[in-house]
């Protein structure tokens, strides 16, 4: 840590300035002697721009909220960078010497003891959106953020290699239509946006789907065929709150045929999981990717958790030469079976999460590796990494 401070006393660069300032302010109060870094920190305020500032003072503040010795010393710091040219700056040092001068728990609490939520932008706006236009919600409760997704953390060395993945690659060449694949536009913005909002987005341009809400969870891409068969089918899972869309992604490699009304029969072996609708892919031509969906409604007994779709690849085939009048033969092929299992537990997450939040009955009891809901017993570190949610630091809190 002391070589990140002495590095940063002659660094040009801003934001690897503010990146080291910001794990300065997390880790530094941890330390066994948290006070010699305040000084390395106070001085970025006294000689960098205005958003080096910021960053050094929310750090400042962070220590008095750690550390009750260094309190009164920050306190003063702030005021000092209360009289700053910036107004940031000095919005930042009012706002952290009132909640810490006068001892507000909750918003310390919110502001310098917590981590950052890392909320989703877009999710942040659509969320917003859907509640100001629904006079039912606006009436009966208050905005709560739970209903917006949580974006995933992308490190910078990680957008050149994200860019590159299967999951971008089978949608950057999707065509715009609702079967033709509604995720082409997002060929040439995929560098600059996490892989979630995309999704969020091309769902939310479907018809079918645009009263679900906000996406839960996105799975990764799963392979149902072999990369060299005749037609190359994929799926993503997405959550919502009390549905399920199986994204498959299409790919025909035969250069003298096209499909057309392209769409997955699925068929779960749980009666509980209700197909509520199918979303057709228009044409799949020669190497062109092409998008189908599967709505399904998730049942609300919290033992169906798990269930397998038995899916099928049905289309009407031409051949690239054929009439237009011509009205093709219609074929099917059998892809790999989709499963909800154990290592998604969509639908059970979700009511545990509220389960978590409302003390149900349902968690029977809990020990240091296992939490118990009914009689299932589920590992704390999965629990925490299907609900995106990290430990608090030193504590037993998440």
């Amino acid at each position: 840590m002391l070589q990140l401070c002495d590095f940063i006393e002659d660094c040009e660069h801003v934001k690897l300035t503010q990146r080291i300032l910001h794990l300065l302010g997390r880790e530094g109060p941890y330390l066994k002697r948290p006070r010699q870094f305040t000084r390395y920190i106070y001085n970025r305020v006294m000689l960098e721009s205005a958003p080096i500032k910021c960053t050094a003072t929310t750090a400042l503040a962070r220590f008095a909220a750690h550390n009750e010795e260094l309190l009164p010393s920050i306190l003063v710091l702030l005021k000092r960078i209360m009289i700053d040219e910036d107004d940031e700056v000095r919005d930042r040092a009012a706002f952290y010497h009132y909640i810490l001068s006068h001892n507000q728990v909750a918003l310390k609490s919110a502001y310098l003891l917590s981590e950052e939520m890392h909320l989703s932008p877009s999710g942040l706006e659509r969320a917003l959106l859907d509640y100001v236009h629904n006079s039912h919600t606006v009436a009966g409760s208050p905005f709560s953020l739970a209903t917006v997704p949580i974006a995933d953390i992308v490190q910078p060395n990680d957008l050149s290699s994200a860019t590159e993945s299967d999951v971008v690659k089978i949608k950057a060449k999707s065509n715009t239509m609702a079967g033709e694949g509604r995720n082409a536009s997002l060929a040439s913005q995929m560098s600059g946006k996490r892989i979630q909002d995309s999704f969020a987005e091309q769902l939310a341009s479907i018809p079918e789907f645009s009263g679900l809400g906000s996406i839960f969870k996105s799975s990764s891409l799963v392979e149902l065929t072999e990369s060299d068969t005749e037609y190359v089918v994929s799926c993503i899972k997405h959550l919502f709150s009390r549905h399920l869309v199986l994204q498959f992604d299409c790919v025909n490699t035969m250069a003298d045929q096209v499909l057309e009304n392209v769409y997955v029969s699925c068929e779960p072996d749980d009666p509980m999981f209700n197909i509520v609708c199918t979303v057709p892919c228009k044409s799949l031509k020669y190497n062109s990717p092409a998008v189908t969906y599967v709505l399904v409604e998730l049942p609300e007994d919290l033992e169906c958790h798990s269930a397998t779709f038995i899916n099928i690849l049905k289309f009407t085939i031409k051949d690239i030469d054929s009439d237009p009048s011509d009205p093709g033969l219609p074929d099917e092929y059998q892809k790999r079976c989709v499963k909800l299992s154990n290592t998604l537990d969509f639908s059970l997450v979700i009511k545990l999460i509220i389960c978590l939040m409302k003390g149900s009955h349902l968690i029977s009891s809990f020990c240091p590796e296992y939490i118990v809901v009914g009689t299932k017993f589920w590992p704390y570190v999965n629990l925490l990494k299907y609900c995106l949610m990290h430990p608090f630091i030193q504590t037993n809190r998440v």
